[in-house]
């Protein structure tokens, strides 16, 4: 019977590991479904401002004010909407503000400006779209947004897939969605701590591993209750064999 329970214990405890395996994974999607629930709202909260940037970069009066350089009149109205920006020129930076969208406002063939769409990625935006507390954010620059604060990351991972965020002294399993194109863009990020993830898995793990060898204790328990038993049959089978061929 050992013998025979080596093996099963050898198979509990990858199972046991698997188990672990899929907890983990379990954490990833769920990282996944909470990013997936945000977009949405991130994306009708976008629909004002956009809709509003068209009709600046579709107007006289901001193309008048970029032919001009009239500044006065561009702060005003960025003032008046403070989602966007009003840039002049081709190629006008932002300063380090993060944009989602651009509108040229072009006129005979030239661009006179741009009409620049730029989210205010702070705890109060967070707060309008989501009520995943902690868990949201926003990963903008070197920065992380969440509702508690800032916290500054360190070097900026390629964000295909879920993967591991360090933030200060801690680290993070982490899943995010690009709001614009290029590498430094801001992201949507959905975030929860490692050490949580892993104390998880190692739990059902042990759990799994527990119930398995508890089960293959039980099964030799048995069969060394029934062992004696066992014994006295084929002893007796034996005697009765004896009996008939001496007979």
């Amino acid at each position: 019977m050992l013998l025979l329970a080596l093996p099963l214990a050898v198979a509990v405890w990858a199972f046991g590991g698997f188990a672990a395996k899929r907890a983990r994974s379990n954490a990833d999607q769920e990282l996944v479904r909470e990013l997936n629930a945000a977009t949405p709202a991130y994306a009708r909260s976008l629909v004002a401002p956009r809709r509003t940037a068209g009709q600046l970069a579709a107007s006289t009066r901001v193309a008048r004010a970029f032919v001009r350089h009239d500044t006065r009149a561009l702060r005003a109205l960025e003032r008046a909407h403070p989602w966007l920006a009003l840039v002049p020129g081709a190629s006008g930076g932002l300063h380090g503000r993060p944009a989602v969208a651009h509108i040229d406002v072009i006129d005979r063939g030239k661009t006179l400006g741009r009409v620049y769409v730029v989210p205010p990625f702070d705890q109060r935006f967070l707060r309008m779209i989501s009520n995943h507390g902690d868990r949201l954010g926003f990963l903008v620059g070197g920065r992380l947004v969440r509702e508690s604060g800032v916290s500054r990351v360190g070097a900026r991972p390629k964000m295909d897939g879920p993967f591991d965020l360090p933030v200060g002294a801690l680290e993070y399993r982490a899943v995010t969605l690009p709001l614009a194109d290029g590498r430094d863009a801001p992201a949507l990020i959905t975030v929860r701590k490692a050490s949580e993830i892993a104390a998880a898995a190692d739990d059902i793990r042990w759990r799994v591993i527990g119930i398995g060898l508890g089960l293959i204790g039980a099964m030799l328990l048995t069969a060394y209750a029934l062992a004696p038993a066992i014994a006295r049959g084929r002893l007796s089978r034996q005697q009765r064999d004896q009996a008939e061929r001496v007979l």
